[in-house]
């Protein structure tokens, strides 16, 4: 890797560590949907009903950091801050073992790390850098490509949908990674095994997704047990209930409600919390990513798609031979993946919710910016991580809440995209404007 590319890749990197961990404490009331998940945490503490709608394992991680780590927001925040930084390292894993490449891995692991769509979710008690994570521990489990990996991936897979049920989408990777990342699995003999290996996983992504669910009604004095298999017919029914809550979700009716044709150009980004403070001062929280990294990330995916399905049948058929072509089908396979429950269903949609494509879009990126380092344009490479980091280094105290003049903060024009077109004084409600007022 050239110095000036491994030098702006680990200044992404120090400045994604910094945002991340910046008064993680504040504020120390509630912003954006934190209630739904922090107040259910204390009610599995306390063996009470869990009222959220989805399952209990992220509000359970964030139950055990407040038992054993600090009872406050920050600690429960923490667990977010975890999972923000796991999933920057699972990042540059994942691409260094598809592309082959150390450098793929750095660049990841900075583009990850320096996006302020993953930095704004590692710093609030929300379940999705949860399912970030665990959906990219999965993958990385999958690339690995071998028998006991892929068994532990559909664990992992099991109690990504523990976390939210959107966690099923990691079932279409795992189950076309052999055919891309290992030519000899392209052979016909091996689709009669092949096959029966992709049913014995769904069976265990069930069984441990039902066990956790099960291990949340019983936490919370939920479970009635009076068979053996009481506790999982019990966590079915709750399924049940959550599953036939969230399809009957298509009203559209929330200001910030973003439907997937809007990703490309985010029009409505996510405030998690918008606080004057006395100085007449701003503190925002904006969930919104770098915009260069966006659009490259979603070039680079649509790229993709074209040179695979674009021309002759043979070169889908030849994928998994051609050098990196495998690896670009698999991150497609979990783009197109993440983006279906959205695509294919009528159900409320939230900028946010572009998270789990994102992560295979930024790897892609991560692995395009690698390919180009050993092309006759590699000065490429390190233009445009500069021009990422000049970015990221402005939009920075948006991403961390750190204290803007009014002015300052609508120079920032991702703020004029979305419905805080006009900077209020106070919030008038955590579902309307992000956060509570701080005391």
């Amino acid at each position: 890797m050239h110095f000036s590319t491994f030098i702006l890749s680990a200044l992404l990197c120090l400045l994604g560590l910094v945002l991340r961990l910046y008064d993680i404490g504040y504020p120390d009331s509630l912003t954006f949907d934190e209630h739904h998940f922090v107040k259910n945490a204390h009610n599995y503490l306390r063996g009470a009903a869990d009222w959220n709608d989805h399952p209990p394992l992220g509000k359970l991680s964030f139950a055990l950091s407040w038992k054993y780590i600090s009872q406050s927001l920050w600690g429960m925040r923490l667990v977010s801050v975890v999972a923000g930084l796991g999933t920057c390292a699972l990042g540059g894993f994942i691409a260094t073992r598809l592309f082959h490449s150390r450098r793929a891995g750095i660049l990841a692991f900075a583009l990850l790390a320096s996006d302020g769509f993953l930095i704004a979710f590692s710093r609030v008690a929300l379940l999705d850098m949860q399912l970030v994570f665990s959906g990219a521990l999965a993958c990385a489990l999958i690339v690995t490509n071998k028998g006991w990996s892929r068994a532990l991936a559909s664990v992992v897979i099991g109690l990504t949908m523990a976390i939210k049920l959107s966690g099923v989408i990691l079932v279409a990777p795992l189950i076309v990674a052999p055919w891309l990342l290992a030519s000899q699995s392209c052979r016909k003999g091996q689709l009669l095994h092949q096959f029966f290996s992709s049913v014995f996983f769904c069976c265990v992504i069930l069984l441990v997704y039902l066990s956790v669910w099960a291990l949340g009604l019983s936490l919370s004095g939920q479970l009635q047990a009076a068979h053996w298999w009481s506790p999982w017919s019990e966590a079915w029914a709750g399924h049940q209930r959550m599953f036939l809550h969230h399809r009957g979700l298509n009203d559209w009716q929330h200001p910030m409600l973003s439907p997937f044709y809007e990703w490309p150009l985010p029009t409505r980004p996510l405030v998690h919390f918008l606080l004057r403070l006395p100085d007449g001062r701003y503190r925002v929280l904006l969930g919104m990513g770098n915009p260069l990294s966006w659009w490259l990330a979603w070039a680079v995916m649509l790229w993709a798609a074209l040179r695979i399905f674009v021309g002759p049948l043979g070169v889908l058929r030849e994928a998994c031979q051609v050098p990196g072509r495998g690896a670009q089908l698999f991150l497609l396979v979990g783009f197109c993946a993440a983006l279906s429950p959205w695509v294919l269903t009528d159900r409320d949609s939230y900028i946010y919710h572009f998270l789990p494509a994102y992560f295979f879009a930024l790897v892609l990126l991560a692995g395009q910016l690698s390919q180009i380092l050993q092309s006759s344009k590699r000065w490429l490479t390190p233009l445009l991580l500069a021009c990422i980091l000049v970015l990221s280094s402005f939009y920075a105290p948006l991403w961390c809440g750190y204290p803007l003049s009014r002015s300052q903060v609508r120079a920032r024009p991702y703020i004029k995209l979305g419905p805080w077109q006009g900077l209020k004084t106070e919030p008038s409600s955590p579902r309307e404007h992000g956060a509570q007022k701080s005391p």
